[in-house]
């Protein structure tokens, strides 16, 4: 249980909502006092401080890099798994990929970006499903790049090392025999070199366009992401991502982000369960 100490002010919060927003483009509630107890609570701890009022007042006053960066990982939601939205990955096997690989022979590169990774599990999907579909990318420059705002976040992706709880969410028995390295004593594992490989990461934040990785990109994955952002960063979002599309490139979103305004010169396509969008 955290330290009980004076909670932030109201105007403290209603700062730290514009300080989230300006930064990563958080849409935060300044109203949500629970949230900011336990996210900053075990920060101030790790910085000698007392309290989330503490933190937001020595953010204020000093705002040293380590300190931002540690309260954007503090309020960063790291939900993920791997092989997440099966349908999603389905429309990716099935369509998208065989699109994009056709249109790409010519040159024999393929370019990916998993933007806002968390901890990698997204874009180590994506590599493990080239291995298995699509064999034919043998000799070919394939890289896959993942980004995300939280460097604890990209730490474990790096690492590539994952518990057995992370393993169990979303790979199959035939795919963890085939892709995880098994701790000794079985809990747990690392991927395989053939994984990891295919796979860089950086440190990104959607915000700033001079942080995200060069274009152009054959194919971004941007899911469930949006929803933490106001409209207006929304929109600039999209842009900064879509300008990072080469010819014919396409963009995926998470189903939470079916609503979002797309450019015009994308258009839809889509299964049962999944919508993707391809520059016209």
């Amino acid at each position: 249980m955290l330290p009980s100490f004076a909670p932030p002010s109201s105007e403290d919060m209603r700062w730290l909502a514009g300080w989230l927003e300006a930064e990563v483009g958080f849409a935060f509630s300044a109203t949500k006092g629970y949230l900011v107890h336990s996210r900053l609570g075990p920060l101030a701890l790790t910085l000698g401080l007392e309290g989330a009022a503490e933190v937001i007042a020595h953010l204020r006053e000093r705002g040293e890099a380590r300190v931002r960066q540690a309260v954007v990982d503090a309020f960063t939601t790291n939900e993920t798994s791997f092989f997440r939205e099966p349908g999603a990955f389905a429309a990716l096997e099935e369509h998208i990929l065989p699109g994009l690989i056709e249109a790409r022979r010519p040159l024999r590169r393929l370019r990916i970006w998993s933007a806002a990774c968390s901890t990698g599990q997204e874009p180590y999907s994506v590599a493990m499903l080239l291995l298995e579909r699509f064999p034919e990318l043998d000799g070919w420059e394939v890289e896959i790049v993942g980004s995300d705002v939280a460097s604890d976040a990209v730490a474990v992706a790096l690492a590539a090392e994952y518990g057995e709880a992370e393993l169990g969410r979303g790979l199959t028995p035939e795919r963890r025999a085939r892709f995880v390295q098994v701790h000794p004593g079985g809990r747990g594992g690392h991927l395989r070199p053939e994984v990891t490989r295919r796979v860089r990461f950086q440190r990104a934040n959607l915000n700033d366009p001079t942080t995200l990785p060069d274009g152009p990109f054959d194919l971004v994955l941007l899911r469930n992401v949006l929803i933490y952002f106001t409209e207006a960063r929304k929109r600039a979002v999209l842009k900064a991502v879509c300008d990072r599309l080469g010819p014919s490139g396409v963009l995926l979103l998470g189903g939470a982000e079916l609503g979002c305004d797309v450019p015009p010169d994308f258009r839809a396509q889509h299964t049962a369960r999944a919508v993707w969008h391809c520059r016209r």
